[in-house]
């Protein structure tokens, strides 16, 4: 090749870059925005059972959640604590999602108990990290779904429900809290604290 056809081959291999981008365009999204999850949440590539590490054991316990096979997100959510630390609150949220789930039985009212009260022994994981916010509306969640089950059963325990409630009325809208009032009246007046339920409803 001459010195004349080299500096011409250079040239248009110079222009390429310059001849061959793509048009931009300007996109505005925002917090309200919902963007695609990982292809396991469809379905699709799913993890392998055998996979150890710590993000694999958390994709199997959304598996099952998205799945609706609530007592296995349970059961693999509370087992995947040991090997996966770093991600114990995530799978504490998790864990009471699914059980808030389950069936309604004294069992299960047992199973949604143990998962809230592992949760609420890691105060921190209520006010601390991004999950804090998940896991109180999910803790609300559970202690109301608890009470439903516990007002017939076990009075004592939906009545220590709502004062668990309460601790996080601070951090939850008005809405939840107007419940929180109203359940707390009901189960005074059911277990004839009359002072309790005249101050709450």
């Amino acid at each position: 090749m001459t010195f004349k056809n080299r500096f011409l081959f250079s040239g248009l291999f110079l222009l390429v870059p310059l001849t061959s981008h793509a048009a931009l365009e300007s996109i505005t999204i925002s917090t309200a925005d919902e963007f695609p999850a990982h292809r396991w949440a469809y379905g699709v590539g799913k993890v392998a059972a055998s996979s150890t590490d710590p993000a694999s054991q958390m994709a199997r316990v959304k598996q099952a959640q998205f799945e609706g096979d609530f007592a296995n997100c349970v059961t693999r959510a509370r087992g995947s604590r040991a090997g996966a630390k770093s991600l114990q609150a995530w799978l504490a949220v998790a864990e009471i999602e699914c059980a808030t789930k389950l069936k309604p039985s004294m069992a299960n009212a047992g199973t949604l108990a143990k998962a809230l009260n592992d949760a609420e022994s890691h105060d921190d994981w209520f006010f601390i990290g991004p999950q804090a916010t998940r896991l109180r509306i999910a803790s609300a969640n559970g202690f109301f779904a608890l009470i439903d089950q516990d007002i017939k059963n076990n009075r004592a325990r939906a009545w220590k429900s709502v004062e668990r409630l309460q601790k996080l009325a601070p951090y939850l809208d008005d809405k939840t809290n107007a419940s929180i009032w109203r359940e707390a009246g009901e189960i005074a007046n059911t277990l004839q604290k009359t002072e309790a339920a005249r101050d709450y409803l």
